[in-house]
């Protein structure tokens, strides 16, 4: 499945939509006729000065809610409005992701999909990266995290890397991996991280397709979250798809199974990077 296989399968025409971070590229173009509210860090003008000679600054759309920071649902008073809400490479950096699937809840119709583009870390600069956890997921939660943590920030700029100086690459890709930052840049980065008055935008979670799986499916059982998976693709080159809803009947993978898929997906992340050696 590619992405627009992704969104054909889980969007009908006509239907309303939240695009978090569409940033220079949206998904849902309301030039289009998608009938959309997009959200971002940024206004549109601000996206247009940061992406000024980068890029088509005319791809740039005007954004409805600009993030603080604050929940979802404490910026978009909607409630039970959307029939979805696409995130493509967005829940990798949300500092509290069950916060962020609770607003989603909220926001969503009781049918309404989440859509989730997701890095596959294997094929990414986060190659050399652990994968993320149920438990980290919690952690984040109980302390109702609104920065990230000052050494997950170190642990990110510290071991960075490219694969022949490409920082998404395929399996079957040849080259010397190589680290993109010193170990001053990163110890840069945890000084201004610890501050409180610093926001430090990093990849702070990192997932293979069975382990966003597993957290999705502990989350659920746990009572934590009220989605399932609805629909889910593994890795298209560096990215892989996942949909969940309140409505959703779930999958029919136990969760031993789901480990044991991720232990193998991350032997054949480290393998690569074996071979590459």
């Amino acid at each position: 499945m590619v992405r627009e296989e992704f969104i054909a399968q889980t969007v009908k025409p006509g239907q309303i939509g939240l695009e978090v971070g569409p940033g220079y590229a949206p998904t849902f173009p309301k030039s289009q006729g998608w009938n959309v509210d997009t959200l971002d860090h940024a206004s549109a003008d601000d996206l247009r000065q940061k992406y000024e000679g980068m890029i088509d600054i005319t791809r740039i759309e005007d954004i409805d809610y600009v993030s603080d920071g604050k929940p979802l649902h404490h910026i978009i008073h909607h409630r039970s409005h959307y029939d979805f809400i696409f995130a493509s490479h967005v829940i990798e950096h949300v500092t509290d992701p069950i916060s962020f699937f609770k607003s989603c809840e909220l926001l969503l119709k009781d049918e309404g999909q989440l859509l989730l583009v997701v890095p596959d870390k294997r094929k990414c600069f986060d190659a050399f990266q652990p994968v993320s956890t149920t438990g980290d997921f919690l952690d984040a939660y109980h302390r109702k995290a609104t920065r990230h943590a000052p050494g997950r920030a170190f642990d990110f700029i510290a071991n960075t890397t490219s694969l022949d100086q490409h920082g998404i690459w395929e399996r079957d890709w040849t080259g010397a991996f190589t680290l993109t930052n010193s170990i001053e840049q990163a110890t840069e980065i945890w000084e201004r991280a610890s501050s409180p008055s610093q926001y430090i935008d990093i990849h702070a979670w990192r997932f293979t397709p069975s382990s966003l799986r597993l957290i999705m499916t502990d989350l659920q059982a746990i009572k934590m979250i009220n989605m399932r998976e609805n629909l889910f693709s593994p890795s298209h080159t560096m990215e892989f798809y996942f949909s969940c809803s309140k409505n959703s009947d779930g999958h029919a993978v136990n969760r031993l199974d789901l480990l044991k898929n991720l232990v193998q997906e991350q032997i054949d992340g480290y393998q690569h990077i074996i071979e590459q050696s």
